[in-house]
């Protein structure tokens, strides 16, 4: 309507006057545009806001209970909110700037009808994996410990990876962030394995010593997984809770 158009001249106009603000005061900023709704951000596209005024686009998807693989238009969702942000910026002309996650993103929470604690592990994880695949410079999921209050009924408050005071104790995906830290520390993407099944998940990394690692998983169920390697190759299997397993080869195989 044309007082919605009106309204987004006057957001355009004040973005611009701040963002200019910003690059005068503090020229080695980082300017994120976007950190809310696509609908919003592609207007700030549609209406050529200046190149030159922005770094990326930043994506603040809450994530909460979306599976980490969901797909667009489910722009809550990780995973398909950063692919959006990547087609808004190509089809409106905007192919140089990168996507970027700005301060609040990724919040699955263990509230009262919402996420086990040992499915909040899992997506922490998973989460976190595209975030890696997608060569984000940074990601800031969760919170450390859910909140002391009434807040921690909703989906932001009880994201912790520890739960509330006065105990502190952690919860499974505080031990599943760290085990993902220590396998993949400095680690590198390399790609996406192919996989006969639609709901088994591959990633291949580089460690930055050389050794290669293997992330797998499944949306939901079990899935029997045969790797080919050499035949010499020692392998290792680590869950989530950091048990280590020497995985025994076959001709070549692993099972």
């Amino acid at each position: 309507t044309e007082k919605e158009e009106k309204h987004v001249q006057q957001l355009m106009e004040r973005g611009i006057k701040s963002a200019k603000a910003m690059r005068e005061k503090y020229p080695n900023v980082h300017i994120r545009l976007g950190n809310g709704a696509m609908a919003t951000k592609e207007e700030f596209y549609k209406n050529k806001f200046p190149a030159e005024l922005f770094d990326s686009a930043g994506n603040e998807a809450g994530t909460y209970s979306s599976l980490p693989e969901a797909q667009p238009p489910d722009w809550l969702a990780g995973n398909a909110s950063l692919w959006m942000d990547r087609q808004l910026l190509d089809a409106y002309g905007y192919k140089d700037k990168t996507v970027t996650m700005c301060h609040e993103v990724c919040y699955p929470a263990t509230n009262p009808g919402n996420l086990d604690p040992g499915t909040q592990a899992d997506y922490f994880v998973r989460h976190a994996l595209h975030a890696l695949a997608w060569g984000l410079p940074e990601f800031r999921p969760g919170i450390i410990t859910d909140v002391g209050g009434n807040y921690r009924n909703g989906f932001w408050g009880s994201s912790g990876f520890c739960r509330a005071r006065p105990e502190y104790n952690v919860k499974p995906s505080f031990v599943a962030f760290a085990t993902m830290t220590l396998v993949l520390d400095g680690a590198q993407f390399v790609r996406v394995v192919p996989t006969p099944s639609a709901s088994l998940y591959a990633m291949e990394l580089k460690r930055p010593d050389g050794g290669q690692v293997y992330a797998l998983w499944t949306i939901h169920g079990q899935r029997s997984v045969k790797l080919q390697t050499k035949k010499d190759a020692a392998w290792k299997l680590i869950d989530g809770q950091a048990n280590e397993v020497a995985l025994k080869t076959t001709d070549g195989l692993i099972e």
